[in-house]
């Protein structure tokens, strides 16, 4: 599981019952408002909220549950709401909130 917190995106694993990772964009140090997982489970997307020009980050998950940051999407204005996947994982889907009103598909 996954959540946004700040500029940090907490990786709560729980069987264990514990965080067990704490990710964050080594770009900017600016707040997620959303996030998703590839359908596969191989990537995960956040998306910046309340700013200029937010930006989609994501990361790869490996085998072992490292993640690497791996791409940087930008186009929004003000922020974003809501951040998906297609089904084929071909493209993700990109809502922005009510002052961006961006609907964004990135062949990513």
């Amino acid at each position: 599981m996954a959540y946004p917190a700040g500029a940090i995106i907490c990786i709560y694993n729980p069987k264990e019952n514990k965080q067990t990772k704490f990710l964050y964009s080594i770009q900017l140090q600016r707040s997620y408002s959303c996030l998703v997982f590839s359908p596969d489970g191989k990537y995960l997307a956040a998306g910046e909220g309340a700013f200029k020009q937010p930006e989609i980050t994501i990361w790869e998950i490996d085998k072992d549950g490292e993640y690497k940051e791996i791409k940087h999407l930008r186009g929004h204005k003000y922020g974003i709401e809501s951040v998906m996947f297609s089904p084929n994982m071909l493209y993700l889907i990109s809502l922005g909130d009510a002052n961006d009103r961006g609907l964004f598909v990135w062949e990513w």
